[in-house]
């Protein structure tokens, strides 16, 4: 009784799933906002004047992002970070030692030719911004912003989610958390 009971389950989920989708059609024509889909090119050698290979070593490329590689798109979009409180990079002193301390985001690639976004953050040590920590999230090589409440930085993948990551010194090391929702 199992054995027919497991087959007939099987064979209607497969029916089932051979079925046109009605909805298929739709999709075809859907557009998302332009911070879903772009992709950037992580063809930089240096981040803030310090070499890829001292920020990671099996990276080959990088790119912080900036206003001015967005798509045209960007600048077209009422939405778009001119009157926003996100940023792509932000100062602070992020572990409260005394130094300023810089944060900023950015794609990378691999010699394996993995891509992924980045966090950086710097601190500056006499007059030279030296690496901190960085932050890597493996994938596309998309979009990501930053916001800052008290002394917690938030990561963000776009500009109108409800998930991110909280960055926040624990007396040790960066750690990182789910973000609350709040984009103030």
């Amino acid at each position: 009784m199992r054995l027919h009971l497991a087959c007939a389950l099987a064979l209607v989920t497969t029916v089932a799933g051979c079925r046109p989708n009605p909805h298929r059609a739709a999709l075809k024509h859907v557009t998302y906002a332009w911070w879903i889909t772009v992709r950037f090119r992580p063809n930089g050698d240096s981040i803030a004047g310090i070499p890829i290979r001292s920020v990671d070593s099996t990276w080959t490329g990088a790119l912080a992002l900036n206003r001015a590689v967005l798509p045209p798109e960007a600048q077209r979009d009422p939405s778009s970070l001119a009157d926003s409180l996100v940023a792509f990079t932000l100062d602070g002193d992020f572990n409260r030692d005394g130094a300023p301390d810089r944060a900023l985001v950015g794609v990378y690639q691999t010699a394996a030719g993995a891509t992924g976004r980045f966090l950086l953050i710097l601190t500056l040590r006499g007059k030279r911004w030296q690496k901190a920590d960085v932050l890597k999230e493996p994938g596309d090589p998309g979009f990501s912003v930053l916001t800052v409440h008290g002394d917690t930085l938030s990561w963000w993948d776009c500009m109108e989610c409800d998930f991110g990551f909280e960055v926040a010194w624990n007396g040790h090391e960066y750690a990182v958390l789910p973000a609350s929702s709040r984009k103030e």
